[in-house]
Order: C-alpha cells, then structure tokens, then sequence
C-alpha cells in the first residue's frame, strides 16, 4: 500500500472508543438514506447530486489508513478526474475551515460582515461534514489537512507525493 498516510487513527482520533463512533457515523449516513442520488433540471439537461461525494470518501480513506488508490482507480475517459476533483474539494474546504479554527478577523472587513461571513463558511464546513458525525470535529479536519496532506499555500496541489498513476 504505497499511497495510504499511516498513523493518522492514534493521532487524530483520541480513544478507539471515538474512533468507533466516528466509523458508525459514516454508516449511519449512508444507511439513513442520505448519501442517496437526487436528479435536478438545468437549463443544459438533468444532473445527479449526491450528498456523499469522491472528497468524502478520499477523507474517509485516509482517516481509516486505506489505500487511495483503490477507491480512485484512473480512468480511461479524459473528462474523469475523480481523485483531483476530490482533493481540490477537501483543500477548498480546508481553507474554509482554517479560517474558522483561526478566528483573526482581517482589518479591511466589519465585525458585521466578519461574523456574516464566517455563519457562512462554518454551515457548508458542518455540512461536508455531515457524513463523520459529531465524531469528526472542524478542529480534527484542519489538524489532518494541515499535519498529514500538507497543502500548500495558496495551490490546490498537495506537497504530499502521492503516485498519481494509479489514481485518477
């Protein structure tokens, strides 16, 4: 298993007891019916959404040490970018997250329009969360992003080499 990130259960999760809780939430989620596929109309034609998506599933991957290439096999077709579609998602949401944990309000914004903004930021980070439960926290997902993945600033590229041949 050569693109899995190790030691990422003892480190971010406290007890096996929080883990546990955390891999039965991701069940819960699914088994309530909320990862479920729902079609709407565009002016362009019908598009399937889904509230479980490639991102939640690569960070499930790499919270329970599997092997990512296994869940994003690489594709024949150009227009499948799964695993560059699913990073750039967990780095958006990352810096999204980041500056909730952070808390500095830059000087050029309001109070006002700091604390509309962050109401914002913090209901689409609990809702790409969903999926963890209560089990999986902002804080955590920042600590794993920023310990583990090590995005780099300002790209949407990973510093982690992961072998991108197997993965799409």
């Amino acid at each position: 298993m050569k693109n899995q990130i190790s030691n990422v259960k003892k480190e971010i999760f406290a007890t096996k007891e929080h883990y546990l809780h955390f891999r039965q939430s991701w069940k819960d989620f699914i088994h309530a019916g909320k990862a479920k596929p729902h079609y709407e109309d565009h002016a362009y034609g019908r598009y399937k959404y889904s509230n479980l998506r490639g991102s939640h599933h690569l960070l499930f991957c790499i919270l329970t040490e599997k092997d990512i290439s296994v869940t994003f096999k690489p594709s024949e077709c150009e227009d499948k970018h799964g695993f560059r579609d699913a990073m750039s998602e967990i780095i958006m949401m990352y810096i999204q997250a980041e500056k909730i944990v952070d808390g500095k309000r830059p000087d050029y914004l309001t109070p006002q329009k700091y604390s509309a903004i962050m109401k914002q930021s913090k209901a689409k980070i609990e809702e790409f969360l969903e999926p963890f439960g209560k089990s999986f926290t902002t804080e955590m997902f920042v600590r794993l992003i920023k310990d583990y993945v090590k995005p780099a600033k300002l790209t949407n590229v990973p510093l982690r080499k992961f072998d991108v041949s197997e993965a799409a």
